[in-house]
C-alpha cells in the first residue's frame, strides 16, 4: 500500500472544511409580537419552574440522595473493573511425595511436571543453570505467534540469515537465499528440524532485528514469572549469558500448549513447505523429536510433541509433552544427556514409571 502524502494543499483543505467554525444563524427579528402572547409565554414558564422544584423536594424527601454512580453490575466501572489480563500461572509445586531421579537416567537435569495439577512428579537438580540449546526455539515459536497476524505472509530468505547459522554449525531448515517463504512455513522450519535461519528469518520479519526479537523473549519470559533465565537469540547457539533452568523451560512448553498453533507445530511429525521456484515441490521437514520416537512410545503414555537440542555446553536436550492413559498431561524436559540416543530412553523410561 503506498504511503499517502499530507501536502500543504491538504492542510489547507483540510483546515477549510473542517476546522472554520461555521457561523451561527442569526436570529429573526418577530415584528409586532403581541404582548399578550408574552404574558402566557411567561406564565408557562413559571408553571414549568414550579413543577421542577416539586419534583425536586419530592424526590430528595421520598427517594433519598440521588446516587451519583450507578451500581448494577452492567455499569462501566463493573465492566472496566471486570477487565484483567490473564493471571500468571503458578510455578510447578515440588511436594512430599516428587520422586529424586538421580542415578535412574542419564541426563544431568530434568523435571516431569503433571499438568493437570500443576505439581512436580520427578526431578533432577530442576532449579540449577542449564543452557537450553535448541529447546530455546520453543519460547522463539511462542513469542512469533503471539506477535504474528497473517501466517500467509511471505518473507524473503537472504545469505546474510542463512550463512551465518550455517557457518557456526546449527541445524538448518533448508531454505535458500533469494527464496520467498510463508511465515507459516518458517515456524514450523524453525521447530520440526530446529531450522537456526528460520528463527532469525521470524526474528527479523517480526522485529526488524534478532536483537529486537530477543528483547520480546525476555519481556514474555517476565510475563510468566520466570525470574532465573536469560535470552540472548533465537536458535539457542551457545552464549553463556543464554540460560535458564529445565523447569523454566517445562513453564514455557506450558504455555505453548495454550497456544492452539504453537500445540500443533509442535505436535507435528512432518510437513511440506510450499511449493517455490528453489523448491518446486517443496520441503519435507521432520521432526527431529519424532524421527527419534516415533515407534518406541512409553508404555501406559503417549508423547504428543515437543522439541530437542544440542550443543557441546548444554549436552542432549528435549523437551517433550505427552498424556497418560487415563488423561493425565505431563511435561517432561532434560538436558546434557551424554548421547542421543540416552536422552530419548531417558523420556521413554520417565514417562513409563510415572505417567500414570
Amino acid at each position: 500500500m503506498s504511503e499517502f502524502k499530507y501536502t500543504d494543499e491538504f492542510f489547507k483543505e483540510y483546515e477549510q472544511r473542517y476546522m472554520t467554525p461555521t457561523p451561527r444563524p442569526q436570529k429573526t427579528q418577530v415584528q409586532n409580537k403581541p404582548k399578550r402572547k408574552r404574558k402566557i409565554n411567561r406564565l408557562y414558564l413559571s408553571i414549568a419552574a414550579i413543577v421542577v422544584v416539586l419534583a425536586v423536594v419530592i424526590t430528595v424527601i421520598f427517594g433519598g440522595k440521588p446516587k451519583d454512580k450507578p451500581q448494577n453490575s452492567n455499569s462501566a466501572n463493573n465492566v472496566v473493573s471486570n477487565v484483567e489480563k490473564p493471571k500468571i500461572k503458578p510455578f510447578p509445586l515440588v511436594t512430599d511425595t516428587t520422586a529424586e531421579l538421580g542415578k535412574t537416567i542419564n541426563s544431568e537435569f530434568a523435571v516431569l511436571v503433571n499438568v493437570t495439577d500443576n505439581t512436580v512428579v520427578a526431578q533432577k537438580n530442576s532449579d540449577a543453570r542449564i543452557y537450553p540449546a535448541s529447546l530455546t526455539k520453543i519460547l522463539t515459536l511462542l513469542v512469533a505467534v503471539e506477535n504474528i497476524e497473517n501466517f500467509d505472509d511471505t518473507f524473503e530468505m537472504t545469505y546474510e540469515i542463512t550463512d551465518p547459522p550455517y557457518k557456526a554449525g546449527a541445524s538448518m531448515a533448508g531454505f535458500l537465499s533469494g527464496e520467498v517463504i510463508t511465515v507459516k512455513d518458517l515456524l514450523y522450519g524453525a521447530i520440526l528440524p530446529s531450522g537456526a535461519e528460520a528463527t532469525s528469518a521470524i526474528a527479523i520479519y517480526v522485529s526488524g532485528s534478532e536483537k529486537a526479537f530477543v528483547e520480546l523473549m525476555n519481556k514474555k519470559v517476565a510475563e510468566l514469572g520466570i525470574t532465573t533465565a536469560h535470552f540472548t537469540n533465537t536458535s539457542g547457539l551457545h552464549n553463556d549469558n543464554h540460560y535458564c533452568t529445565v523447569t523454566d523451560m517445562a513453564v514455557i512448553l506450558r504455555a505453548a500448549m495454550d497456544d492452539p498453533m504453537c500445540r500443533e507445530i509442535l505436535s507435528t511429525y512432518q510437513y511440506t513447505t510450499t511449493c517455490t521456484p528453489q523448491h518446486p515441490e517443496g520441503i519435507l521437514l521432520t521432526s527431529t523429536l519424532f524421527g527419534r520416537m516415533k515407534g518406541d512410545e512409553p508404555e501406559g503414555a503417549y508423547i504428543k510433541g515437543g522439541k530437542t537440542g544440542f550443543t557441546s555446553q548444554a549436552g542432549n536436550c528435549i523437551a517433550s509433552f505427552g498424556v497418560s492413559e487415563n488423561g493425565t498431561e505431563y511435561i517432561f524436559v532434560t538436558t546434557k544427556a551424554k548421547g542421543l540416543w540416552k536422552a530419548v530412553y531417558d523420556h521413554i523410561d520417565v514417562y513409563t514409571a510415572y505417567a500414570k
